[in-house]
């Protein structure tokens, strides 16, 4: 037989909230005004523009956006300084295709946006397309499941991950196994700090984000 408890042996606690920057004793995490304005930014964003924000790369979204606001230019320098390759006004995207067209047709429709289709393959479409065409494309260009940047070659990462030891890589990379030409894809329900991580090189700045849901992928505490 369950005894319970009376309700007076654990009474409700009032715990004040943080103020901002500070480090709560219990959990350690620091509450950060600017993180949570940006949290905040990309909710806002994926309800506007749902499906733009679930067919579009977020630095690619972060820069047309930018171009809303403050024009192309200043938007293409960004893309540029991040990274990304630019052709003059273009920005280099790689368009994922679904199993309901060909990349062919895709590439054709591309085409008719002003954009300048570099090459197709079995699933995919490179392409230099104008940063104000980016909505018109993956909006209204039928079979078309994500727009990225390519993935550029990078050297191996200058920091080594804690999280080498506890999966016992290390001999693995020794005997020269060292994971070329394999894609991990790494499915969870937040990536609190994601981009921290990836200023502090402890993940490729090339990471794709994909967002299935139509909140930010950062808004949650687990951590990545």
């Amino acid at each position: 037989m369950a005894l319970r408890a009376p309700a007076a042996a654990f009474p409700l606690q009032r715990v004040p909230m943080p103020k901002d920057g500070a480090v709560t004793e219990s959990t350690g995490v620091r509450f950060d005004p600017g993180h949570s304005a940006s949290v905040q930014a990309k909710r806002d964003r994926a309800k506007k523009h749902p499906r733009l924000a679930q067919r579009l790369e977020p630095r690619l979204m972060d820069a047309w956006e930018q171009a809303a606001t403050e024009g192309s230019r200043k938007s293409m320098s960004s893309l540029s300084a991040s990274g990304v390759r630019v052709l003059g006004e273009n920005v280099v995207v790689i368009v994922q295709c679904d199993q309901t067209t060909t990349p062919k047709d895709v590439a054709s429709a591309i085409a008719t946006k002003h954009g300048t289709v570099i090459r197709t393959s079995e699933a995919h479409v490179k392409a230099a397309v104008p940063l104000s065409a980016l909505e018109d494309i993956a909006s209204n260009v039928p079979g078309i499941s994500f727009i990225r940047t390519p993935v550029e070659h990078r050297a191996e990462n200058t920091v080594i991950t804690e999280g080498r030891g506890v999966a016992a890589a290390n001999p693995w990379h020794t005997a020269g196994c060292r994971g070329q030409g394999v894609r991990v894809a790494v499915i969870d329900g937040d990536f609190q700090g994601l981009d921290k991580l990836k200023a502090q090189d402890e993940l490729p700045s090339s990471a794709i984000e994909m967002n299935f849901s139509d909140e930010a992928m950062t808004n949650g505490i687990d951590g990545l």
